[in-house]
């Protein structure tokens, strides 16, 4: 079991013609596979589509300068062909991050791309444990992209502070993962490169994540992950298999490394997060990289030196460490997998606090009295949680509609 270190960013796998049966996708027996798993893989389509206005029609491209629109606060960050900064939206007042991308520092070639490539993909989708696209602009040299800020740090931070995390701290980041991954794969979207660095933990300044045995259900309901960076991301359909090889080599699946692959290389990369999470490690580890992708085809993950955690826990991460994407489990089923039952009982509690408080009564019987004008109500509230609601009073009415789902 490899120690986690900055060589996380490993670059992606080459292409290895190996053919392998056992591995290599069969679209249509995936798709088979997938019904068997679950017959309710077809999600149920929001009355909202229908209407037409989703997050997608608000978030626009605009040809103007942006400091129209906001006021630029503060550096957070750098890199090779931009900077981040937080900026301050001058109509609103809220606080957002941009994106500056120079233009002229972009490969024609491939980085262009993907960064249009995320932003298509962001525009598109509208989740909680998702990172939101507000808009974007083009002006003149350089490419500004504004999306929620969540200044506190990812999850490969917290794993190299911490060496591991407890197991429910653990399963709560890994369950709002698969959250987000079920929602992708609804809209028919692999992320394609879910790693830590890629995992950010909102409120995180506020969670303790310590090792003891027992949590209240507001420790473990105090932080809330957003998985961001869909530069590789795909949009796939029933009959497209994909090749083009994407991801970090310690989290790649091994169809990925094989040369063919759908949505389940996702739910691998999700079972070496909460192998590292709980252990500071990697299932399959060496510094050669060949090497590394031989042991990803071929070796079973290594549970050696591996800390105590409940057999569910192991289970999991075995079914989600399944070789064979026909075998490996989907994000229905992941989300319903026994490992995560202690962790609801504990959250059920905190919802039932919520559903109980006085205003819960009074939007509950407001929703019912609005049934004549559903999707004119929904698809305002959809433009207005999107863009303007302040975070503590989104937080709270999130928090209420969250206990209210019985669907998830």
């Amino acid at each position: 079991m490899g120690v986690i270190t900055s060589s996380l960013t490993c670059c992606c796998p080459k292409q290895n013609n190996t053919t392998n049966n056992a591995i290599r996708l069969n679209i249509d027996d995936i798709d088979r596979n997938n019904e068997l798993q679950d017959d309710r893989q077809n999600v149920k389509t929001n009355n909202i589509n229908n209407l037409g206005i989703r997050p997608s029609v608000s978030v626009i491209k605009r040809i103007i300068n942006p400091e129209d629109h906001y006021q630029l606060d503060q550096e957070l960050g750098e890199g090779a062909y931009g900077r981040v900064v937080k900026v301050i939206h001058k109509q609103t007042g809220q606080i957002r991050a941009m994106k500056i991308v120079d233009k002229q520092l972009l490969d024609e070639a491939v980085d262009s791309k993907e960064i249009e490539n995320e932003i298509s993909v962001l525009k598109s989708l509208d989740h909680p444990n998702i990172i939101k696209v507000y808009e974007y602009f083009d002006y003149k040299t350089h490419l500004f992209i504004v999306n929620e800020l969540i200044p506190n740090g990812d999850l490969f931070k917290l794993i190299e502070t911490k060496k591991s995390i407890s197991e429910l701290y653990s399963l709560r980041i890994i369950y709002q993962v698969l959250a987000a991954v079920k929602y992708l794969h609804s809209e028919n979207v692999i992320h394609g490169d879910i790693k830590p660095e890629n995992i950010m933990i909102d409120n995180f300044g506020n969670c303790s994540f310590s090792n003891k045995q027992t949590y209240t259900s507001e420790e473990l309901a105090s932080f809330e992950v957003k998985l961001i960076d869909f530069g590789t991301s795909k949009f796939f359909s029933k009959n497209k298999v994909f090749n083009k090889l994407i991801g970090t080599s310690f989290y790649v699946a091994p169809e990925v490394i094989l040369g063919g692959y759908h949505r389940q290389c996702d739910l691998w990369s999700c079972g070496v997060v909460l192998y590292t999470m709980l252990s500071g490690g990697f299932p399959f580890y060496s510094q050669d990289e060949d090497e590394l992708y031989e042991k990803i085809k071929n070796d079973q993950p290594d549970f050696k030196n591996f800390p105590k955690v409940d057999p569910n826990t192991l289970d999991l991460i075995s079914k989600l460490l399944e070789k064979n994407p026909l075998d490996r489990i989907n994000a229905n089923k992941s989300l319903e997998h026994p490992a995560f039952e202690k962790l609801n009982q504990i959250i059920a509690k905190k919802n039932e606090k919520i559903v109980g408080q006085d205003y819960s009564k009074n939007v509950l019987g407001r929703l019912k009295k609005s049934k004549s004008n559903v999707k004119f109500h929904q698809a305002i509230t959809t433009f207005i949680t999107h863009n303007f609601l302040s975070k503590e009073i989104a937080s709270k009415h999130k928090n209420l509609f969250k206990a209210l789902d019985i669907d998830g």
